[in-house]
């Protein structure tokens, strides 16, 4: 048995030098790609959202999930900087959950306090639902709100988090094991879904805080927003809601 103990540890240490270096020939195959910065960016916005909007207006507690949120999009894009991509994507569903956390407990504290005692689970689909009836959202329309975009996503990173569909396996086979790789479609595919859920959560707290934002108001905060929301939506957050987003 010690044999076989002395094998399986020399297989260990094997494999622990074996992936640090796949670690940093991927970094360096992946890393200085410019849609790394451009995500960069687009999480700056979730920062400036973070430390202007969310946690001075909803206090430390419910802002503890926007924190988390920002985490979650910063470990999708570290995990995609080496080729990680199931693990970035699932990180890219739980940046929407956490998000949707701090914007639900906000108006529910007595639904706050039964999570905190695990009491209480706030499922998707329904909390999806509690914002499309918002009465803040009332003059969104034809998706600025970032609902229809949102939802969109996360049925697709769904299928990521639960192996559902063969693109977003990591093995190609069944003799294969692969826990990263560097594929130019995998990093676009990335890119595009960061982007589009990025820029529906930007959105979405754009528009259920307009008031707050509206002529010259926060203007650093709706600068760095421009790194996150597209030309279309900028035009309808200012024709929908008198919010101008600066052009990057």
């Amino acid at each position: 048995m010690s044999d076989l103990s002395d094998e399986l540890d020399a297989n260990a240490e094997a494999f622990r030098l074996k992936w640090k270096q796949d670690l940093d020939d991927n970094l360096a195959a992946l890393g200085a790609d410019d849609k790394f910065v451009k995500s960069y960016r687009r999480i700056a916005a979730l920062q400036a959202l973070r430390t202007s909007l969310v946690v001075p207006l909803y206090g430390a507690d419910v802002g503890a999930f926007f924190v988390e949120a920002q985490n979650d999009a910063l470990t999708s894009h570290v995990f995609a900087s080496f080729g990680a991509w199931r693990s970035s994507l699932k990180s890219l569903r739980s940046c929407i959950e956490d998000t949707f956390g701090a914007l639900y407990f906000k108006d529910h504290p007595v639904e706050l306090q039964l999570w905190e005692q695990g009491n209480f689970r706030l499922g998707f689909t329904a909390t999806h639902k509690y914002f499309v009836d918002h009465p803040d959202l009332k003059l969104c329309k034809d998706g600025v709100s970032g609902l229809d975009a949102i939802k969109e996503e996360y049925a697709t990173l769904s299928k990521a988090v639960h192996g559902s569909a063969k693109g977003f396996r990591m093995t190609e086979s069944a003799a294969g094991l692969l826990l990263w790789n560097t594929q130019n479609s995998k990093l676009g595919a990335w890119e595009t879904r960061h982007r589009k859920v990025l820029e529906g959560l930007c959105l979405l707290v754009v528009s259920l805080h307009a008031s707050k934002l509206q002529g010259a108001a926060h203007a650093s905060l709706r600068a760095v927003l421009g790194h996150a929301i597209s030309s279309n939506r900028r035009n309808q957050l200012r024709d929908q809601l008198h919010v101008h987003i600066d052009a990057p």
